[in-house]
């Protein structure tokens, strides 16, 4: 069914284009569970009547629950005469007054509008509704695949759930453990002492007469070179150097 965009617009219609849902095929893949499957039926109510809807629920997996949801035909129908009146409200059609365009136009010219309007409706009634009753708390938006919407036929769709994983605690108590005992080694921890002293220790310069000693800290220039491996050549310019540490060759640092 066509829409003539150019001799119709709708007036402070609502969003309906936002949302995560994904309408797709009219039908989802048949697959193997092996896990327990558990049907609940109950009653939803409004100001108008009482319908009828049914519930499965199906374990994916341990972390993924598919819940299928079939919504009667007299709920279904029900949505779409109301969404259509309140589209109706609104329209501006050419040739008519604000809001006094037949309803047989209106069904004609807004039909995928209302489609999606009553969808979506239809989610927020229902899929958190029925996660309450079956006590599924997601961890993340729920992917949801359904038929399409029809006049006079009940309306499915399902969604896949993602859900904390269960952890079953097995037996915690009654063991028998043995306590190591630390014996304190005096050279441990004078060991410990002085390698904190070194690495939260201060440098204080020392006077220019004085003598240097292992253990001190100089700051150098230097530059050095290997005859016939100019890749190990190296230049540096007040470079620190711990006397007696062993940090550069040999020769170098004699």
């Amino acid at each position: 069914m066509k829409c003539h965009a150019d001799v119709a617009e709708l007036v402070d219609a609502p969003d309906l284009g936002s949302g995560t849902e994904r309408y797709g095929s009219s039908s989802l893949p048949i697959r193997t569970i092996e896990f327990p499957t558990t049907s609940h039926r109950f009653t939803t109510f409004n100001q108008e009547r009482s319908y009828s809807m049914q519930i499965t629920v199906e374990a994916i997996n341990p972390v993924t629950k598919k819940v299928s949801i079939e919504i009667p035909a007299e709920r279904v129908d029900a949505e779409i005469e109301k969404t259509y009146s309140g589209i109706q409200k609104k329209a501006k059609l050419q040739g008519f007054r604000p809001g006094k365009a037949p309803m047989q136009l209106i069904r004609r010219t807004y039909s995928d509008t209302m489609r999606d309007e009553v969808m979506r409706r239809l989610y927020e009634q229902t899929l958190f509704k029925a996660l309450d009753e079956h006590k599924i708390e997601p961890v993340d938006s729920p992917t949801i695949e359904s038929d399409i919407l029809e006049q006079g036929s009940p309306f499915k769709y399902s969604a896949l759930v993602e859900i904390m994983p269960e952890i079953l605690l097995n037996e915690y108590t009654g063991f028998e453990i043995s306590k190591e005992k630390f014996v304190v080694n005096p050279d441990n921890i004078e060991g410990e002492i002085k390698r904190m002293q070194g690495s939260m220790g201060q440098l204080v310069p020392l006077d220019d007469a004085a003598v240097t000693e292992n253990g001190h800290t100089i700051s150098i220039d230097y530059s050095f070179s290997i005859e016939g491996f100019p890749e190990e050549s190296n230049t540096a310019e007040d470079a620190e150097l711990e006397v007696g540490s062993k940090q550069m060759l040999p020769d170098f640092e004699g």
